[in-house]
């Protein structure tokens, strides 16, 4: 009975105890006690999030507290900085709808690199600063999508010379990494997300004029195009009714995910959107030369100042 007792204990502990054991058999029992009394110990240290509160109590805790004072909880302790850092705690913000909507505002500037700022989804007040890890340089024709809590940057060019190039700045960490880069290099493309897949196109009129990202699986396909929709230059790209809406220099082209396939805007479409849109309530918006919001669902609607 006690040599079968003691085949189960250290078969639980792995190959090497067994091994120790072996080799030291009059020090069976003392080996077994200090193993128990590490374990006792171990269990006495538990870092506890919050003091007399259990872990799972105090993940709730701090999970309610607004984004904008993350920073200076990370600054609490170890355990507190791995915890905002953390898949679980994510998870759990999202389980008790306490994520946050922001909106992230770039300055371009002529002499030096962009400048980023988050302001609330209210733009009652700026939050912080976004620096880009490293300075991204001057960037001339880039464009931007948001894909869950990830900002894609394609780069456009520098210099003069395009560039493939993708920069990917994470809102949960706040911090910047490069992305696979595009199969051929763009400047003043546009691009747009749908079904969790990145679609560019524009920026040059080679082959691939449109590509598709799959986060999924890390990797860039061609997208077909006929040579009648393609421009060089688009400016700016909304996602309506599960269709990609692109705004090029001479008129507006659009893209069917689902069935794979290209087509021109309407003329009332074409006439009304001039500049670069966005899709409100399901209403793309967008503004004129003479400062006019006006809106699109089917048909143009009439214009505020």
């Amino acid at each position: 009975m006690i040599i079968t007792c003691l085949i189960i204990f250290i078969l639980s502990f792995g190959c090497s105890l067994l091994i120790i054991i072996d080799r030291f058999p009059s020090k069976k029992l003392s080996l077994i006690n200090s193993l128990s009394l590490k374990q006792k110990r171990r269990n006495m240290d538990v870092d506890y999030l919050l003091p007399n509160l259990p872990n799972d109590v105090a993940l709730q805790c701090i999970t309610r507290v607004a984004q904008s004072f993350h920073p200076n909880l990370s600054l609490v302790c170890r355990s507190w900085r791995s915890l905002l850092r953390s898949p679980l705690f994510f998870t759990t913000r999202f389980n008790l709808n306490c994520t946050q909507q922001f909106l992230y505002v770039e300055i371009p500037r002529l002499c030096c690199s962009s400048s980023w700022l988050i302001l609330d989804r209210y733009g009652r007040y700026l939050i912080r600063k976004v620096h880009p890890v490293p300075p991204v340089p001057l960037v001339i024709g880039s464009a931007t999508v948001v894909l869950g809590h990830l900002l894609f940057i394609f780069r456009g060019s520098t210099g003069g010379i395009p560039s493939s190039n993708i920069w990917v700045f994470n809102a949960r960490l706040n911090s910047w990494d490069t992305g696979p880069r595009m199969r051929i290099a763009r400047e003043y493309a546009t691009a747009g997300a749908v079904y969790g897949k990145i679609y560019v196109f524009g920026g040059c009129l080679d082959e691939p004029w449109a590509e598709v990202f799959d986060p999924d699986l890390g990797s860039w396909m061609d997208v077909p195009s006929p040579v009648d929709v393609r421009e060089r230059r688009m400016y700016s790209c909304v996602v309506l009714g599960g269709k990609l809406f692109g705004r090029g220099k001479s008129r507006v082209v659009v893209f069917d995910p689902d069935r794979f396939s290209w087509s021109h805007g309407s003329i009332e479409l074409d006439s009304g959107w001039d500049t670069r849109g966005a899709v409100v309530d399901g209403i793309l918006c967008c503004y004129d030369v003479y400062g006019k919001i006006w809106g699109y669902v089917g048909k143009i609607i009439n214009g505020n100042s």
